[in-house]
């Protein structure tokens, strides 16, 4: 009686997501991403500012982070969200299609719109706009305690931000199983 083992498939398998995360990390990332964006893009601004005046300072401190924000399209992540091994995915850690990511981008960035809108149009009912927006943002934020953990742009686009496995290391190795031939 001979025992032969089941082909290995080498494929890589695809990521799995271990855990939703919450406020913590997701807010750690953040700091990572004002390092990266805002800060650089503050400095700038203020040079801009000086140059060219306030107006075309605020137009570009808006766009560079509305530009900087795209990588949550592209990559379904930004580079603080990456560092921390996070992801955004579908509630049930599925990949996110482009679409879910640019719906999910949308809503998370109301704010931002309304304050470049503010800075284009200097009218001053969108300074108010853009106030009432980023108390709503801080609150949809702080919404990511619950169980489920997802802020408000998460439950509106259908997604969660998963902790992803560490690369090759945490990755299961594939099993053998025996299969019996018949004698």
């Amino acid at each position: 009686m001979s025992q032969n083992p089941a082909p290995l498939s080498y494929a890589q398998p695809p990521q799995q997501s271990t855990a939703r995360e919450g406020f913590l990390l997701r807010f750690c990332a953040g700091l990572i991403d004002g390092v990266f964006c805002a800060l650089p893009v503050y400095f700038l601004g203020l040079m801009i500012a000086k140059a060219a005046g306030f107006w075309f300072a605020g137009v570009f401190t808006a766009v560079a982070y509305l530009a900087y924000s795209t990588l949550d399209i592209f990559k379904a992540a930004t580079p603080g969200k990456m560092l921390l091994k996070l992801k955004i995915t579908n509630e049930d850690g599925s990949e996110a299609s482009r679409q879910t990511l640019i719906k999910r981008w949308a809503i998370k960035l109301i704010p931002h719109f309304a304050n470049l809108i503010a800075a284009v149009t200097a009218l001053a009912i969108f300074g108010w706009v853009t106030t009432f927006c980023f108390i709503a943002y801080v609150i949809s934020c702080c919404l990511t305690f619950r169980p489920d953990r997802q802020a408000l742009h998460d439950t509106f686009a259908h997604t969660a931000v998963f902790r992803t496995q560490a690369a090759a290391g945490a990755m299961p190795m594939p099993t053998q199983e025996q299969h019996r031939q018949a004698a």
